[in-house]
């Protein structure tokens, strides 16, 4: 996981991202797809590998580290993968409008529920560590 970790760096994600735009334009011209579902795909790819890239580097991030990066990094990585894959389901008919928005306001709420716990947790190790 080291490795992969290593090579999915912010350059190799855009570069990715792009080589992902080129096939879709490449996918509407050959009319293999159509604007807006390729559209919809490439924010979800772009989100997914911003999601992997995240998971990774919390995999080897030291237990004090680890224990804030729901509210540095990982909330809003993981809203936006959310916020991407809704649509998606959506549009290929996996959920309805407002079966998404529903789940979208679930995982928002379960999200601050998360880091609402975490900051009472984090605080009472920082307390102890004080002490």
């Amino acid at each position: 996981m080291k490795k992969i970790r290593d090579w999915l760096t912010d350059d190799r994600r855009v570069s990715l991202q792009a080589f992902f735009a080129v096939l879709g334009v490449l996918a509407v011209q050959l009319g293999f797809a159509t604007e807006d579902t390729t559209g919809l795909v490439l924010v979800f790819t772009g989100a997914l590998l911003q999601l992997l890239q995240a998971l990774l580097a919390l995999a080897f991030l030291r237990p004090s580290e680890a224990a804030v990066w729901l509210d540095t990094i990982g909330r809003g990585v993981i809203y936006a993968f959310a916020a991407a894959a809704a649509p998606v389901a959506v549009a290929v008919g996996l959920l309805t409008d407002e079966q998404a928005g529903s789940i979208l306001a679930a995982v928002s709420t379960a999200l601050t529920a998360l880091a609402a716990f975490l900051a009472v947790v984090n605080n009472r190790a920082q307390y102890a560590l004080a002490a």
